[in-house]
């Protein structure tokens, strides 16, 4: 499951660097189908890694702080970014809609936010991987 976790993880990191550097690609309207399904996807695997983590341990702290953070990036996304994905979504190529640069800032902003919580909590999900590992290598 940890390993599930970690992969739907990275895939939303990826949607969310893609919107942050490229905020108008989202004019197509699939253009974030994919990002959508891994982002829900590593929402979910993250609560049932916390459920089957043993709870007390700092290995069930890290789990649950990366759980948080993607819960918590992909409420900035409904709260804060798909009210504006409609307008953007129906506007044609060419002008762009009125207030652009502004709605760019933000959105970038927003992006960026998501981002870090993304990346956080990657790494919350890889470090106790990492420090079991170096306990089992570690015994004689």
């Amino acid at each position: 499951m940890r390993f599930l976790a970690i992969l739907l993880a990275a895939f939303s990191i990826g949607a969310g660097l893609a919107g942050s550097s490229d905020p108008q690609a989202l004019r197509s309207a699939d253009a974030g189908a994919p990002g959508a399904l891994a982002e829900a996807g590593a929402v979910l695997a993250a609560m049932g890694l916390v459920a089957l983590t043993e709870q007390g341990g700092r290995a069930f702290r890290w789990t649950a702080a990366g759980a948080l953070c993607l819960v918590s990036a992909y409420a900035l996304f409904w709260l804060l970014l798909a009210p504006v994905t409609p307008a953007l979504v129906a506007a044609a190529p060419d002008p762009l809609p009125a207030g652009w640069r502004a709605l760019r800032g933000s959105w970038q902003g927003v992006q960026g936010a998501r981002l870090a919580l993304q990346l956080f909590a990657l790494a919350a999900f890889v470090f106790p991987a990492l420090e079991e590992r170096g306990k089992a290598s570690a015994r004689p």
